[in-house]
């Protein structure tokens, strides 16, 4: 299931058609919006859709009650699920989208640490588990968060809803994979929670999810119970491990040295379980954990790395153990979807004044990020592959003669997307590395006028 680009339409076309909106009328009108806002997904909405009857549709539609976040979404969510590969990991994690304090919104809720105004995004990215091949959205929940009230108690809290949930909610959402098809999710320390595995388990997918707290009493092997953080000091070091890690705001690249532990236990269920965990009849979960520790971390670092990770995936070797490790360290992929939505997509710039409003267009602009995401892994994973098999033809043309090469032999998609990148602004010195989305969908959106320009001139010929 490799992502291929094609042009705004007909990619607009595969992700939205078949919504339900009530109306057929709505969802061509879906179609021709996405279509104009994958042309530029930056622009707010009058410059994307370009002249006042095409503003005041997209108004008209993002107005009606039937179209709402998921109806727009699930179109692309469902294909994702009915031709994921057979081994898929599932990137699970929630992300803020903040208007700000000054604008007045109807019907947003706090975020941030109360000051902001907006939703949550809990979103399920899958990809591929061998390399950063990004599939689509497996499913996504959007909620607001509701304040705590003050001076609750232990048992209130455990009676009301907890924002914790969602974590086991999406897993839900999700589903059971194909037959012969396997889904792992892939989750941070948010999700570790008694019930969210026990979900995991009843919708028969795995998971790898960070651990928490080694304070959480465990069984095991030999039946006993004792803190996690015990159970893993009594076994031996599995191995060690180079990890390279890339640069992050006020921290350099830099190469870490790991060790591995690993170990079964059974995760015992809760004492005075939350009554949403009381219907799914608990019982404990065998399963497997694995630890990563850095050692000799530079004087500089004020944070060593150390996962620790529960996976109902077999580890029976140091083999095994790091595999788990790097599907953990895919959920980079997801963070960047969050980076392509807020600053690639302009999720919270948009001016609309209804929170129904902005959470309809967050649904689409959610399935546009992906598209920007998928540009930078094409590259990387078929390098050789003929250019023309992952973007329309006219534009490798286009792209060719702006670029002036005489060369006969066909680019593949390393060369294209390394071309397009330099439209965008990419240097392509020896020690740029990489291009990256930002600079690779820049390149797109010029590509993409250039085309439009030379389809023009044809006609006027």
């Amino acid at each position: 299931m490799s992502p291929t680009l094609t042009d705004p339409e007909a990619w607009a076309q595969a992700n939205f058609a078949g919504a339900d909106l009530g109306d057929k009328r709505r969802e061509t009108r879906l179609i021709r919006l996405a279509t104009q806002i994958a042309v530029d997904s930056s622009a707010s909405l009058p410059k994307a859709t370009g002249n006042w009857d095409d503003l005041r549709a997209a108004y008209r539609l993002l107005d009606s009650s039937a179209v709402n976040f998921r109806a727009i979404a699930e179109p692309h969510w469902r294909s994702i699920r009915e031709t994921s590969p057979e081994m898929a990991l599932i990137l699970d994690d929630t992300t803020e989208i903040d208007f700000g304090c000054t604008r007045q919104i109807q019907g947003v809720g706090p975020v941030g640490t109360g000051t902001g105004q907006g939703f949550l995004l809990h979103s399920g990215l899958m990809v591929s588990h061998k390399d950063e091949v990004v599939y689509g959205l497996a499913g996504q929940i959007l909620f607001h968060r509701k304040p705590v009230p003050k001076g609750e108690s232990r048992t209130q809290r455990r009676k009301r809803d907890r924002e914790s949930e969602v974590w086991g909610k999406l897993i839900e959402l999700i589903g059971s994979p194909l037959q012969n098809t396997r889904w792992v999710h892939v989750m941070d320390r948010g999700s570790d929670d008694f019930e969210v595995y026990c979900r995991a388990q009843r919708q028969g997918v795995d998971w790898v999810g960070r651990v928490k707290s080694l304070h959480r009493r465990v069984q095991g092997a030999d039946g006993l119970e004792r803190p996690l953080q015990e159970e893993l000091e009594s076994v031996p070091q599995a191995g060690c491990f180079t990890l390279k890690l890339r640069s992050r705001p006020g921290l350099p690249a830099r190469t870490a040295k790991l060790t591995v532990t690993f170990v079964r236990a059974t995760m015992l269920v809760p004492r005075q379980p939350a009554d949403s965990l009381k219907g799914l009849d608990p019982q404990p979960i065998a399963q497997y954990v694995v630890c990563v520790r850095e050692v000799d971390p530079p004087a500089s670092v004020k944070e060593p790395i150390e996962w620790v990770l529960y996976t109902s995936l077999e580890v029976a070797c140091l083999e095994d153990a790091l595999r788990i490790i790097s599907y953990y360290e895919k959920r980079w992929l997801i963070e960047e979807w969050h980076k392509a939505l807020k600053s690639g997509c302009s999720a919270a710039d948009h001016q609309l004044k209804a929170s129904h409003r902005l959470e309809a267009l967050t649904g689409l602009l959610s399935v546009v990020a992906v598209r920007l995401l998928q540009l930078k892994g094409i590259a990387r994973s078929e390098p050789e592959r003929p250019a023309i098999e992952a973007a329309p033809p006219k534009y490798v043309a286009v792209l060719r003669a702006f670029r002036r090469t005489t060369e006969a032999l066909p680019w593949g998609t390393y060369q294209f997307f390394r071309e397009l990148a330099k439209l965008g602004g990419f240097l392509g010195r020896k020690g740029d590395g990489e291009p990256g989305w930002q600079t690779i969908w820049r390149g797109w959106m010029k590509l993409q006028a250039m085309v439009q320009g030379a389809e023009l001139d044809l006609r006027l010929e």
